[in-house]
């Protein structure tokens, strides 16, 4: 989860930080003394809270949440200042939450666990988002990526699955044909499927996710959305998402989902 907090003056920033911080210590906290600084950073990342001041020079905490509004529809504002009276128009832009300085580890955790629009909701709004948790889909600006051949789409559902380990083309034609044997005419279909993985993702614009080395690709875990790694963070809309279905299309994918269903949705469901 990407929070950020804007507020410019440097002590109650430094204190909302240690807060979230301690709220949530698996999120991803950037501070901003200013709404512009932090409109630069929301145009080339994804953010799923803002905790925002109202009163700051030049662009205020509303103004600031209209374009963050109109970057991240289903962004979670939360307004952190120290007056009361602003609350209708902080609701009127669909606000998540509404704290009164000074912040409280114990408020900022409640606001957290009570998001109005939940985490992985707003996930899909990434430019590169992948789905794991039911069929295997990869979503680049909300459009599904096309595959001309089913196993250049199982090839990157395996190279999610490994998590940005590198994966070498031996392994790729065990998992994809089943193959004790990494015969040449099975080393050129492999190839074949890679080609036309890069292919499909190259016209989508997203080749980038794939680091290729020597022998060996994988996936570049930094440039990508996925409920698969945010439940393996911890993440608490993606546990609650989780309902125990992970890739069931393939085969493979038993091992990986034996061991979420027993660490997050077994646990749950005896809870």
């Amino acid at each position: 989860m990407v929070i950020i907090a804007v507020d410019d003056e440097w002590m109650a920033l430094e204190h909302a930080v240690s807060v979230i911080c301690a709220a949530a210590p698996g999120a991803e906290v950037h501070a901003f003394r200013n709404a512009e600084a932090a409109m630069r950073y929301a145009k080339a990342h994804v953010i799923h809270v803002a905790f925002l001041d109202i009163h700051m020079p030049k662009v205020g905490g509303l103004e600031l949440a209209q374009q963050l509004k109109a970057q991240f529809p289903e962004i979670n504002l939360i307004f952190a200042t120290g007056y009361t009276r602003y609350m209708p128009e902080a609701f009127r832009l669909r606000a998540s939450g509404y704290l009164l300085k000074p912040l409280g580890e114990e408020s900022v955790q409640e606001e957290l666990e009570n998001l109005r629009n939940p985490v992985l909701a707003s996930l899909r709004q990434a430019p590169i988002y992948v789905q794991t948790f039911g069929n295997f889909e990869i979503f680049v600006h909300g459009k599904a990526v096309h595959f001309s051949r089913k196993k250049a789409k199982e090839c990157l559902a395996y190279l999610i699955d490994r998590n940005g380990a590198n994966v070498e083309t031996a392994e790729l034609s065990a998992i994809l044909w089943d193959a004790s044997e990494n015969s040449h005419s099975l080393q050129k279909q492999v190839q074949t499927v890679i080609s036309c993985m890069l292919r499909a993702l190259r016209e989508a614009g997203a080749e980038e996710i794939i680091r290729k080395n020597w022998g060996s690709m994988a996936i570049d875990v930094a440039l990508v959305e996925c409920d698969y790694y945010h439940l393996l963070h911890g993440d608490a809309a993606a546990v609650q998402a989780f309902s125990g279905e992970y890739m069931p299309n393939y085969r493979w994918a038993e091992g990986t989902a034996g061991f979420l269903y027993e660490k997050y949705a077994h646990e749950s469901v005896r809870a």
